[in-house]
């Protein structure tokens, strides 16, 4: 227990103790952990009560926070968003804000005061901060943005400024609305509230519920003391609000025209699945924003949005591109390199990671959202909040029906990974890696549709047999695709004792310069799967599937999962139908640049290849 000096005194004094000052505060701090934890607990409440009651500061928040939860506000949430939100309201001054990343508890989270700062440096003066309207808050999910900012600061503020408005604004009217009512829950049971604010109570005649929530003010302070506030006084601070203490909205209720907070203004996650499915469904949110929700709040509202963010250009996007809000970004962890803090735009193993809430949502929380996640882009956008380099981070793809497929009438090219162990071998025994075939379908219509494949741990010679089989039932295959690298070069040597069955050859390099599979395979399939040039089918098989939790998973595949097997056949399917996919691009490159010689097919004519999937 650290004792202020003057309060030291008075317990000296109290006490009758002759001590120096350190072996007194020792005495005291002693006296106060033998006193029942109760005792501790109602003074500790007294204590910090004081401290929120008259410092409408961010430590009065804390103090506030823990008052009403016996929790100590998460470090990430003080440093990152409710320091910064003080500053947008200015409420801080340049110094001051800057002096709380001073304390050594706050080194993690200089980077935001660096950034803000920044953003302080790109302005044209000292009035354009003034003309600042609010703060956008981005954040990973479960980093409890939702609770210590719409919830506890929504109330913090209706402590302190009872007389104004408060508005929170969500996706749907359930979820403000149930929000909304745990701010009126903590006003009108919690202990820690009558603590800091004995003096606000509810006003269940004028209205508590759904429909809006009222306060009033029954006391005020005057040198000290709480005196009687007049009810006069109360109705004139009152006298212009025609607008409830606190009430929570959709963002699409028709009850937000004519809203006008003075208090909070708190955007909290607007968006999700359904509303941000399609360009329309966007741009329906981002005209209700425009035209409605930013006609709401007034000059002296705390404007807060908050959220994770769904797309480059969702709310959040459009708000911080209007350069009139200070933005705060923050990722479940930020990674150091060569001294640097950086924005992670993927997981990496070995990288230097500083967390933003390491005791809840550290290291083990991470692994487990990986382990947990099906779509990587996902884990990219709630995670690590990135959204500019998903394109070209993971893959998109589109489906095609099945039962449009036409496999009697469109030409067959199978791309194959083949193993390079051998039945026949005394004493082997299938290796590591998968037995991959892709059924590659070349379209009317100058694409290629994915309808199937084989993907088995088996023998080199097993393969052959389902490649045969196959061949032998399909009338319209065309040719099979091979690496001719390591095992696939046995492979096609041992496979071409098969008659009527035609090889093509292709040498890894074709794919990508990048030396990692991983690497190879996205630099060349990516572009294609994004444009729609090549298909998957949307029929569900052990190849099919294993090919979309691959795109799904990138780049968190093991280096010996089935997956990279399954996807690399399919590379050299595609690299055998340059027809389809090279029609669309020029080749601009000088002659002495490319690197690879002249080759002729048929249904293109002669081309040139330039070792990355283009020509």
């Amino acid at each position: 227990m650290t004792t202020p000096d003057p309060l030291l005194a008075q317990l000296k004094q109290h006490f009758g103790l002759d001590l120096p000052d350190e072996e007194a505060a020792n005495l005291l701090e002693d006296f106060w952990k033998s006193l029942p934890a109760s005792e501790r607990d109602k003074a500790e409440l007294a204590r910090r009560a004081k401290i929120a009651r008259e410092n409408d500061t961010p430590d009065g928040f804390a103090h506030f926070f823990w008052c009403c939860t016996r929790l100590e506000l998460p470090r990430h949430a003080l440093y990152g968003w409710i320091v910064p939100i003080y500053l947008s309201h200015k409420r801080l001054t340049k110094e001051e804000f800057s002096a709380f990343y001073d304390r050594p508890e706050a080194s993690k989270y200089r980077f935001i005061r660096d950034h803000i700062l920044s953003q302080w440096n790109r302005m044209v003066s000292e009035q354009r901060l003034k003309e600042l309207i609010g703060a956008v808050i981005e954040a990973s999910r479960e980093l409890i943005k939702t609770t210590a900012i719409t919830i506890y600061f929504t109330a913090f503020r209706i402590g302190h400024e009872p007389h104004r408005a408060n508005l929170i604004i969500q996706v749907g009217d359930d979820i403000a609305k149930d929000n909304s009512s745990q701010i009126a829950r903590i006003i009108n049971e919690y202990t820690g509230w009558k603590e800091c604010f004995p003096h606000v109570v509810p006003d269940v005649p004028k209205g508590w519920g759904d429909n809006g929530y009222e306060v009033r003010q029954t006391h005020k302070w005057e040198e000290g003391k709480m005196v009687p506030l007049d009810a006069d006084e109360w109705n004139q601070k009152n006298a212009t609000r025609k607008d409830p203490t606190l009430i929570g909205l959709g963002y699409s209720s028709s009850a937000l025209i004519g809203k006008h907070p003075d208090g909070v203004c708190a955007i909290d996650d607007i968006h999700d699945e359904n509303n941000t499915a399609s360009v329309k469904e966007l741009d329906t949110v981002l005209n209700i924003v425009e035209s409605v929700i930013n006609y709401t709040f007034t000059a002296e509202s705390w404007v807060i949005y908050v959220g994770t963010t769904w797309e480059e250009f969702d709310t959040l996007g459009y708000i911080k591109s209007t350069g009139t809000y200070l933005s705060v970004v923050m990722p479940c962890y930020v990674e150091v390199i060569d001294g640097k803090v950086t924005m992670p735009d993927e997981w990496k193993e070995d990288t230097e990671k500083v967390y933003m809430w390491e005791e809840m949502r550290g290291e083990d929380w991470v692994k487990k959202k990986l382990a947990q996640t099906r779509k990587m882009s996902e884990f990219l956008r709630m995670v690590l909040l990135c959204l500019t380099s998903i394109g070209e981070k993971i893959y998109k793809y589109h489906p095609y029906p099945a039962r449009e497929i036409k496999w009697d009438e469109w030409e067959i090219i199978l791309g194959i990974d083949p193993t390079g162990t051998f039945s026949t071998v005394s004493g082997k025994k299938a290796g590591v890696s998968n037995f991959a075939m892709c059924y590659a379908l070349k379209t009317p219509w100058n694409t290629i549709v994915i309808g199937g494949g084989f993907l088995e741990k088996t023998y080199a010679d097993f393969g052959e047999r389902e490649m045969v089989k196959f061949v032998r039932a399909h009338p319209t295959f065309s040719r099979a695709s091979i690496e001719d690298d390591g095992a696939g070069a046995v492979f096609i040597g041992f496979v071409k004792r098969n008659s009527g069955v035609r090889i093509n050859n292709h040498s890894a390099t074709e794919l990508s310069r990048k030396h990692g599979k991983k690497e190879r395979q996205f630099d060349f399939l990516n572009a294609y799967l994004s444009a729609g040039t090549v298909l998957i089918s949307d029929e569900s098989s052990p190849y099919l599937d294993t090919l979309r939790k691959y795109f799904d998973r990138y780049p968190q595949v093991a280096d010996t999962a089935p997956e990279l097997d399954a996807a690399d056949a399919l590379c050299y399917a595609v690299l055998d139908i340059p027809e389809v996919w090279a029609n669309t691009i020029v080749n601009v490159v000088d002659r002495s640049k490319l690197n690879k010689p002249q080759r002729v097919v048929p249904a293109l004519g002669n081309y040139r290849h330039l070792g990355n999937g283009r020509v």
